[in-house]
């Protein structure tokens, strides 16, 4: 695949996927866990009827027990997006094999296993106030880009970035 990932570790690399352990929002129909209320088929729980609500919903044997009218409500299921940031600046260049080499390994893999997981990446590369991205990318297919995008060059930029140089990661 890429110098990278190879042999064993792709293989390793097979058997993991992403697991959120909260519901999260996301964007998309996908098959993560939502905090919004949706129209899958898992259902989740019940409120009063307002007007507006889609009749269809409506649980017409609650009704016939009670008298109130209750909407079924589903939780609905969202891709997830998820963001990697790289450190790309001359101090990752420590090292033999380098901090940096190592840092581009392990975006690789977690980019691996979330592109093969059906989740929406994003990877950023950070030199100082220089910044470039790769994504957003979906499906195995989007792999050699990112491999591509990642592969080891020279480092550049500042050794530490200075918070006066307009970081894209904000201040604290």
């Amino acid at each position: 695949m890429s110098a990278l990932i190879e042999g064993e570790l792709l293989e390793r690399l097979e058997r993991l996927s992403l697991v959120s352990r909260r519901r999260l929002a996301g964007h998309g129909k996908g098959d993560r866990r939502s905090i919004r209320k949706g129209t899958s088929i898992e259902f989740v729980d019940y409120r009063h009827y307002t007007p507006g609500d889609d009749p269809r919903q409506v649980d017409w044997n609650i009704f016939r027990r009670s008298g109130n009218l209750y909407v079924k409500q589903f939780e609905d299921e969202e891709v997830l997006t998820a963001h990697v940031l790289v450190d790309v600046s001359s101090s990752m260049d420590w090292g033999s094999p380098s901090k940096g080499e190592y840092a581009a390994r392990l975006a690789a893999a977690l980019g691996y296993i979330i592109l093969a997981g059906a989740s929406r990446l994003v990877v950023g590369t950070l030199a100082g106030p220089t910044t470039q991205t790769f994504g957003p990318a979906w499906g195995r297919r989007q792999l050699s880009g990112l491999m591509g995008f990642l592969e080891p060059g020279t480092s550049r930029g500042s050794r530490v970035p200075s918070p006066a140089s307009g970081s894209p990661l904000g201040t604290r």
